[in-house]
């Protein structure tokens, strides 16, 4: 609702105010209600698009609208009038647009084109998408015809159709692009010799961190026909267009500067499939031209181009001689992808000869398209993208953890079995001994031992006795592994960062230490004998009990007990001995939510 800013005073006997006297004028804001396409005169509280446009052109001054988040279809066909009644939306005095972003839509609803900017006005539009506009056979211009001064910042052109010039949009006047991407627009009809399947200018045109892609028409120049234009793009991104001639860019009488542009992948059916030099000035500068392609060996580069150094092209066409030029060399250039900021671009993959080839004595561009300063490295990167360089995150601020799944686990099992000298014997006639000493530390040790008595013979020898040695065997239990996760901390998202380091979650002094982490279910199970003896008994004089000391595990001891004198009888069979068996089974090791922590250097 814009309040009244005129009054006239007008009684009897007052004096006059001087003709020549001003008018002030005062700036109005409207704010549109309602995405319904109606016309009623009136921005009230009820006011749609067209109804605040007319109401801004019928007040002197700058005024302002807002355009909420909606789509803002039009539906009252026109009737080849200028005055904001139907079809179009004719801007005729100052005005500046400030939308919501991608959610802010206009659209032409394929009923004409979207926006008529005439001579005189200077228009600002800001966050506002401008789609499906078509003006019909014969006329160009799909979105916005412009022949005043206009300003488009975060916007987007895209899916609008003409005939003749400009798909997205035609330019007669001054037109500067700031972070906007013109895109997927159609210049059809059968005009040849017409073109600028995304932008037609015959003005002043300026192109800042913008992107024009996926445009085409059947004349000249896909992405944008320069007719007699002054052309300055700084940190763009010409991608993808396709054209009879001057697949990228065409430029026909007229002065374009490039500067830290990236021109990349455009088609033109004849020649120049980047760019094509038309009788006008081109020059470059820290721009790549790679991977267009045309009939005629010019790929890259038709006409006659001027090199002010570090320029990359992927073949010999552009003939780029200046300082630090390279021709016919690859620069290893990712997709048109989001890769941050406003507008989609090219990124510079890693080891690409483009990155750190400007000095900083021809860096005079302070940042990249997406706004990321430069230089990062030691010196800047060709084209429109600088590849960052990532610092260790510092202590203070958030970090982001992704988690990942993953992890490594050990489960290692050791069986061990082992025999000492085992001896079995018969009897011994005559003095027998004393039964030896075992002593075991570690498993199940078995020992018979016979003690000799003092004087007295022996009597008949016996079988020896049986020994058998004792066996082992280990089980390592279950090991569950519920959720054990790495989690991977982001820093800026580099092309070639190293990934899969796995650290501890310990920072000092701004480093992160790597380490091994592991997590093991070890079992070690072992059944050891010592010198196993099974004596039969002896004959003779007292005979000693042997010593038995054991450590871990069971130990078994046949030990003849002492006498004295007489005279040993006819010997028995010796004892048996059988060994014990070590068995050892691991419990089940249960890991829960373990997490592993990788940095992204």
């Amino acid at each position: 609702m814009m309040s009244i800013r005129f009054a006239k005073l007008a009684a009897l006997g007052m004096v006059l105010i001087p003709l020549f006297s001003a008018t002030p004028a005062f700036a109005a804001t409207f704010t549109v209600t309602k995405i319904a396409d109606t016309n009623d005169g009136v921005c009230g509280a009820d006011c749609s698009l067209r109804e605040a446009i007319g109401a801004a052109n019928a007040l002197p001054g700058a005024d302002v609208i807002t355009l909420p988040a909606g789509t803002y279809t039009l539906s009252i066909v026109g009737a080849g009038e200028d005055l904001n009644a139907t079809g179009d939306l004719d801007i005729t005095g100052d005005l500046t647009i400030n939308g919501a972003g991608d959610a802010t839509i206009i659209d032409g609803g394929a009923i004409d084109r979207v926006l008529t900017i005439v001579l005189g006005a200077t228009v600002f539009i800001d966050s506002v998408t401008i789609q499906n506009g078509n003006p019909g056979a014969g006329a160009g211009a799909g979105g916005i015809l412009n022949a005043g001064t206009l300003t488009l910042t975060n916007s987007t052109v895209t899916d609008n159709t003409g005939e003749n010039f400009g798909g997205g949009i035609s330019n007669s006047g001054t037109l500067s692009l700031t972070d906007t991407t013109v895109s997927d627009n159609i210049l059809g009809g059968t005009n040849l010799s017409g073109g600028g399947g995304g932008i037609f200018s015959s003005g002043t045109l300026t192109l800042t961190r913008s992107t024009v892609s996926g445009n085409s028409t059947i004349g000249r120049g896909g992405g944008i026909y320069g007719a007699d234009p002054t052309i300055t793009i700084t940190n763009g991104t010409i991608s993808g267009n396709t054209a009879l001639n001057g697949g990228g860019i065409f430029n026909r009488f007229g002065t374009v500067i490039i500067t830290h542009a990236t021109i990349a992948g455009n088609t033109a059916t004849d020649n120049g499939g980047g760019i094509w030099n038309f009788g006008g000035t081109m020059t470059l500068a820290n721009s790549i031209v790679s991977g267009n392609t045309a009939a005629t060996p010019s790929d890259d580069c038709a006409g006659s181009i001027t090199s002010l150094g570090h320029n990359l092209a992927s073949d010999a066409s552009c003939a780029f001689a200046g300082v630090g030029d390279l021709n016919s060399t690859d620069p290893l250039l990712g997709p048109l992808a989001d890769n941050g900021g406003p507008t989609m671009t090219h990124a510079l993959l890693s080891g690409s000869p483009a990155i750190d080839a400007v000095p900083l004595a021809f860096c005079t561009v302070t940042t990249d398209q997406r706004g990321v300063p430069r230089p990062q490295g030691p010196e800047c990167d060709i084209g429109a993208f600088e590849v960052e360089v990532c610092p260790l995150p510092p202590l203070t601020g958030s970090i982001t953890i992704r988690v990942c799944n993953s992890g490594t686990i050990g489960n290692t099992t050791t069986a061990l079995s082992s025999t000492g000298g085992n001896f079995g014997g018969g009897s011994v006639g005559g003095r027998g001994g004393r039964g030896g000493s075992v002593n075991a530390t570690l498993g199940n040790e078995n020992n018979g031992g016979a003690s000799g008595g003092n004087g007295g013979s022996g009597g008949s020898a016996s079988a020896g006795g049986f020994v058998q040695t004792g066996n082992a065997s280990a089980d390592a239990g279950t090991l569950n592994d519920v959720n054990s996760t790495d989690a991977e901390v982001e820093g800026c998202d580099c092309p070639g960062d190293i990934n899969g380091l796995t650290i501890e979650a310990n920072i000092d002094n701004n480093r992160v230490a790597p380490t091994q982490n592991h997590i093991n279910n070890f079992t070690d199970a072992r059944s050891r004998s010592g010198a196993n003896v099974a004596l039969g008994s002896d004959g003779g004089n007292a005979g000693d009990g042997g010593v038995v000391t054991s450590g871990a595990g069971n130990e078994n001891n046949g030990g003849a007990s002492a006498g004295t004198g007489g005279t040993g009888g006819s010997g028995d069979v010796g004892g048996t001995i059988v060994t014990g068996n070590s068995n050892s089974t691991s419990g089940a090791i249960n890991l829960l939510n373990n997490t592993f922590i990788r940095v992204r250097l």
